[in-house]
């Protein structure tokens, strides 16, 4: 039985950003939230940095009446050891629960960033019983919900859409693969790829930052620079943005998707985005049927909303 009088606190660990929001157990509405860069310089520096931001929300008014915490985060978390390994977050089987549960005295559910999304999109936003939710950020991942059901697969693997081949000739990803998608369509991608093109000196408005300090021609930046009309910020966005509804179409092909939701710092940035994307996921195909490609609603909340959802479900099985 859950108190009215209770909280839950979300957390959703990103690449770049960690947001932390606490709701009440029988609501979604967000009561407090509080959102701090992810430090990923070493696996001590993430957890310190993580338990900071953890320290501070609990010492609230809110936080002091938190009961649970469920836990989004990127990379993989294995559900039978407890451990997270994540290239993004410089973490290699990190004890995330028993970190969290150690310094917090509560009770605490874990899984991965985009299990949490699906989790948020199918409770809040506009998933159905059969949809995909994808995050476009640092990296690319996915969760799924089949008939009603979040889909984990046999080793909470489901979902590595990042990690699908769409370039048989492409470049080495760090996974051990090819020609990933996520080394062609995510944010980091877009960056890299702008900033080869810069360096065999072709015209663009991020030239002059680029040769102060390449470093700073972020995905950021590039966005930035398609709002002013560059060209070749316009070229390497669409071309990410094509790529990405490619892997998209195969992937309703593959599972007979009802919808996709895309999630994510990319997705949202400039309106052109979804129609590139959209563009190469429909194409010429009669495949997809009446499968369609979205922007949540829930903006950068999605995965926190069903970190929330986590957080509640553990309290009830507490009891």
């Amino acid at each position: 039985m859950i108190d009215m009088d209770q909280y839950v606190l979300g957390i959703d660990i990103g690449g770049t950003k960690t947001l932390f929001a606490v709701v009440p157990a029988n609501s979604n509405e967000i009561l407090y939230e509080y959102k701090q860069d992810t430090n990923c310089a070493s696996q001590e520096s993430f957890a310190e940095q993580l338990l900071a931001g953890l320290g501070l929300v609990l010492n609230t008014d809110w936080g002091r009446k938190i009961a649970a915490i469920g836990i989004g985060t990127a990379g993989h978390f294995d559900p039978k050891t407890g451990l997270v390994t994540s290239r993004n977050l410089n973490v290699n089987q990190l004890p995330l629960p028993k970190v969290i549960t150690e310094f917090s005295g509560l009770p605490v559910a874990v899984d991965n960033d985009t299990n949490a999304g699906v989790m948020g999109e199918f409770h809040y936003g506009k998933g159905t019983d059969t949809f995909a939710y994808v995050a476009v950020g640092t990296g690319i991942g996915m969760g799924l919900m089949l008939e009603g059901r979040l889909y984990r697969g046999l080793r909470n693997n489901a979902g590595e859409l990042g990690h699908t081949g769409i370039d048989f000739n492409g470049e080495p990803c760090c996974c051990g693969h090819w020609g990933c998608l996520e080394n062609i369509a995510s944010g980091t991608a877009i960056a890299a790829h702008a900033r080869r093109r810069l360096i065999m000196g072709e015209p663009s408005l991020l030239q002059e930052a680029y040769q102060t300090d390449p470093l700073s021609v972020t995905g950021e930046q590039v966005f930035k620079a398609l709002r002013r009309k560059d060209p070749l910020a316009a070229s390497v966005i669409s071309g990410a943005a094509r790529a990405l509804g490619y892997a998209l179409h195969n992937l309703v092909v593959l599972l007979d998707l009802e919808l996709i939701v895309l999630g994510g710092g990319v997705p949202g940035s400039v309106p052109e985005y979804l129609d590139w994307v959209r563009e190469a996921f429909s194409g010429p195909s009669s495949r997809i049927g009446g499968a369609s490609v979205e922007l949540t609603d829930l903006g950068d909340r999605t995965a926190v909303l069903g970190a929330t959802i986590m957080a509640k479900e553990r309290l009830q099985a507490e009891g």
